[in-house]
Order: C-alpha cells, then sequence, then structure tokens
C-alpha cells in the first residue's frame, strides 16, 4: 500500500477474497436451508406414515361382522390390491354406525402408487374419500386363511366372501420405498368388533 490508499492490483486481489468468502458462505446457507427443508419433508413424511399405520390397525382392528340388507353383502374381501369391510371406526368419526370401508392401491403415471381410503356410512349414500398416503413404490395386501380350528393356515393375496370353515385372523399390508420393505400384520379381533357393532347399530 502507498502512501495515498490502495493500488489497484490490491483493490482487485480485495474484492475477488471478498466475493469468494461471499460465494462460500451463501453455498454454505443453502446447504444448511437445503439440509433443514429435507429433514422437516423426511419428518412429515414418517409422521404421515405413523397416523397411517395407525388408521389401518385401528379400523382393521374394529372390524364388524354384519349380515347383508338391502342387497349389499358386507363380508370382509380383498385382494392385493384393494380390502373392503365393514368397521365401526371411521376416519372422520361418524355417530351413525358403522362404515364401509374399501382401501385401494391406486398406480400412480410415475409406476408409484398411493393409498386410498373410502368410506360409505351403511344404511346412506354418505360417501367420503382420501389419499392417506400419497406415493410409495409398492403397496399390497396379504391375508392369512386358517380353518376355524387353527391347525392349518397360510398367507394368501385373495380372499372373497365363499370361505365356509375358514376364517382371517390376521391381515398384513406392504410398503416398499426404493430398497426398503415394510410388513405390517394387523390382528382381525371380530370378536371385540362384534360386541362393539351391537352396541351401535
Amino acid at each position: 500500500m502507498g502512501k495515498n490508499g490502495f493500488t489497484l492490483l490490491e483493490l482487485l486481489i480485495a474484492m475477488a477474497l471478498s466475493m469468494l468468502v461471499l460465494v462460500v458462505v451463501g453455498e454454505a446457507m443453502r446447504l444448511g436451508t437445503g439440509a433443514v427443508r429435507s429433514g422437516r419433508r423426511s419428518a412429515d413424511a414418517s409422521e404421515r406414515f405413523r397416523s397411517v399405520i395407525k388408521i389401518l390397525d385401528t379400523q382393521v382392528q374394529d372390524m364388524a361382522v354384519l349380515s347383508p340388507r338391502g342387497g349389499q353383502d358386507y363380508t370382509f374381501t380383498g385382494d392385493s390390491g384393494s380390502m373392503q369391510f365393514a368397521s365401526v371406526y371411521s376416519l372422520w368419526g361418524n355417530p351413525m354406525g358403522c362404515v364401509w370401508v374399501t382401501y385401494t392401491a391406486e398406480p400412480l403415471e410415475n409406476g408409484q402408487q398411493q393409498l386410498q381410503e373410502e368410506e360409505t356410512i351403511i344404511g346412506t349414500s354418505i360417501q367420503r374419500q382420501t389419499v392417506l398416503l400419497p406415493a410409495a413404490d409398492s403397496i399390497s395386501f396379504e391375508y392369512y386363511v386358517q380353518d376355524l380350528k387353527g391347525e392349518k393356515g397360510e398367507w394368501v393375496d385373495h380372499i372373497d366372501a365363499d370361505r365356509i370353515g375358514k376364517e382371517v385372523p390376521y391381515v398384513r399390508i406392504n410398503f416398499t420405498y426404493g430398497k426398503k420393505e415394510i410388513h405390517m400384520t394387523i390382528p382381525v379381533n371380530v370378536q371385540d368388533s362384534l360386541n362393539k357393532t351391537q352396541a351401535v347399530i
């Protein structure tokens, strides 16, 4: 530096260093903000998944056995892509009694699937539906079928209304996210559901 101030070279060097520092700080802030957003998205996705698991668990465990009425058979049925059953638990809260629930693994354009839940209040035309999980690589349902003595059983990907002498004590829902697989097995507490159904119908 001369007697009267900085030389042009010194000013250029100082400006270059300042710009370098600003670029480094800006990039660090961008990465930090991205990490925070990614963490929030991951936390939100985990919380949503836990909520969906709780809903599935409650509705299946509160499954109800109803006799046919109005030409509608309310027997628990399902295949690998969907399942239908009556439940005393409604996602939206139903003071009118049981709901007919349909879970569907709907395909998306990108090859993934979303889990959709639809409810119809039994005895009415009131129907509601929502997407519980917006995206997973795959979603499927399985059913443990055994004889009434509980001696022989197997997991199958399809059950229909005609299963005399058989019961379905467990339902399994399979989720795949990339290389991560999640298998959720839910007991079907039909006896509990029958007791609750008698109280609300």
